[in-house]
């Protein structure tokens, strides 16, 4: 059942509810089945909404305009709940690139059934900035990991961008593992946010 579900909300059924499911032994002689078990899944679709508008509270360093645009959802569009996840997740990631890395986000939609609308009340919690610690690069040889370390854009007490160390190992670690012949999967990396410091230190080794 829980693998039917996201099938209905993509289509706007958002509050399509899948009641317990019976089992019968089948006996009748003209069942293509006796013998066997028939199983009735009984649901719930209800209406297709479409997508209102979202009300903002609690934020402050994004404003309602740039959490709308990362949302992506438009006035009388299908209120796609696949679509509402994704944009969801966004705004999460726009937090992150400007260092808050716990930000909460905790959503309420009011349902309108009479125009088939859904508003969604968003309530942000955005959490406290984190700055760059230290970065650690280990496993390579001396003259590598000072080059890799020139690279590295962030310095220490600069706003942390969750979005730049993936960045940087799409572009400059996967160069530098073309040059030394390491392949790209024998590099870990490893995050360890300080909450007292609010600071991020990052390790990127070769194993």
């Amino acid at each position: 059942m829980a693998n039917l579900i996201p099938i209905y909300r993509e289509r706007g059924h958002l509050r399509a509810n899948f009641r317990a499911p019976s089992a019968k032994i089948e006996s009748d002689t003209t069942s293509n089945c006796k013998g066997g078990v028939s199983v009735t899944l009984p649901i719930e679709e209800g209406s297709v909404y479409s997508w209102g508008k979202a009300e903002w509270a609690g934020n402050a360093v994004l404003s309602n305009p740039e959490l709308g645009a990362a949302l992506g959802m438009k006035a009388g569009e299908l209120a796609n709940g696949l679509k509402i996840d994704k944009g969801l997740a966004s705004i999460q990631e726009a937090y992150g690139r400007k260092g808050h890395l716990a930000s909460r986000l905790k959503t309420t939609p009011v349902f309108e059934d009479a125009s088939r609308l859904v508003t969604y009340q968003i309530e942000v919690k955005e959490g406290s900035q984190y700055r760059m610690g230290t970065l650690t690069i280990t496993g390579f040889s001396e003259s590598t990991i000072n080059r890799l370390k020139s690279k590295w854009k962030l310095q220490p007490g600069d706003v942390y961008d969750a979005s730049y160390l993936k960045e940087f190992m799409k572009k400059e670690m996967v160069l530098d593992a073309r040059e030394t012949g390491a392949p790209p999967k024998s590099i870990s990396t490893e995050l360890k946010p300080d909450r007292q410091k609010l600071t991020v230190d990052v390790t990127i080794s070769l194993k």
